[in-house]
């Protein structure tokens, strides 16, 4: 074998790197929602430190329990709420189908 083969990296390297890369990244997301009467407003933190990657080719479920922060997680993921803090990050389209459709209704 010549030298030069063992430097070079093996065929299809930076495709493997690529698939690899996260295609959905949140990194230390929360999100709080302001609560109660306006003489006694509070700040109820909903979401703290929330961190996951997502890479090409793998499938995910986000479960837990009634009122765990499932939905609000989404909304944030597709953008229709924005965080408090942290880092979203996606490549290429998302969709979201909420629990109770909203659109479209009269």
């Amino acid at each position: 074998m010549e030298r030069d083969q063992l430097a070079r990296p093996a065929a299809g390297a930076e495709e493997t790197a690529a698939i690899r890369r996260p295609i959905l990244e949140l990194t230390d997301v929360a999100k709080s929602f302001t609560s109660g009467p306006l003489w006694h407003r509070r700040r109820v933190p909903v979401l703290r430190g929330v961190t996951l990657a997502v890479r090409s080719g793998e499938l995910v479920g986000l479960a837990g329990e009634n009122g765990a922060g499932k939905s609000t997680v989404m909304q944030i993921v597709v953008g229709l709420i924005g965080s408090d803090s942290g880092r979203v990050e996606h490549s290429g389209r998302l969709g979201y189908c909420p629990s109770n459709p909203c659109c479209g209704t009269s």
